[in-house]
Parts: C-alpha cells; structure tokens; sequence
C-alpha cells in the first residue's frame, strides 16, 4: 500500500527562522499523529490520510500557529511564520428565503420586515 504524504514548507523572517520549529499533526479527534522538526530549510513531509481534516500546529520561539487543513496527497503547503498578527476575518451573511422574500436569516436568527415599496 503506497503512504501519502503532505509537504510543510515554512517561511519566516529574520526575528523567526524557519528552520528547526516543532510541528504537530492532528487528526479530527484531537489525536497527535505526527510529531517532528524542519530541517534547515523550514520543510519537513509528513505522513498523512488522503483529504482528512488534521490541525497542523507550529511552535516557533514567539508564537504558537494553528493551521485547520484539507490535506491533499503530494501537495506542498506555504505557511508564513514570520507574521504573528492573528488573522481574524469577521463577515456577515444574509440568507433569504427563496419562498418568502421578505424574511432573512441573520446569525442564526430569523428576523421578519415589512417591504417598504409593497405598503
């Protein structure tokens, strides 16, 4: 049985290198099934289940990074360690219901209005 495999390479800069970082591999139960170090060029393969879920976690001398994956056999995955910012994108989703034009769903509520051009 051939093993699949997922290639990390990790790019920082010059306040954090790249290489030699510790990097853990979970699965969606929360198990650790990879534990190891880069090598001197930041890249490191790992072993993995083809299109599994897993949390790839990174710990560099500043920060810990938690990166959610779709792992893909053979893929090569850049992940930036240089920039410590957290990366937090809120939006906002506004669903309607194709039956009922004047209803919308916003955060999990269901909010009526009236239309103003039908009164």
């Amino acid at each position: 049985m051939k093993k699949d495999y997922i290639y990390i390479k990790l790019c920082g800069n010059e306040s954090i290198k790249s290489n030699n970082i510790k990097v853990k591999l979970k699965d969606k139960c929360n198990k650790i099934v990879f534990e190891g170090m880069t090598d001197n060029f930041g890249k490191i393969k790992i072993p993995i289940c083809d299109n599994e879920v897993y949390r790839l976690i990174i710990y560099s001398n500043l920060v810990i990074i938690i990166v959610p994956l779709i792992a893909k056999s053979n893929k090569t995955y850049c992940i930036n360690v240089g920039n410590n910012k957290r990366k937090e994108h809120l939006i906002t989703v506004l669903l309607k219901d194709k039956n009922y034009p004047n209803m919308k769903i916003e955060g999990g509520k269901i909010i009526l209005w009236q239309d103003i051009q039908s009164q």
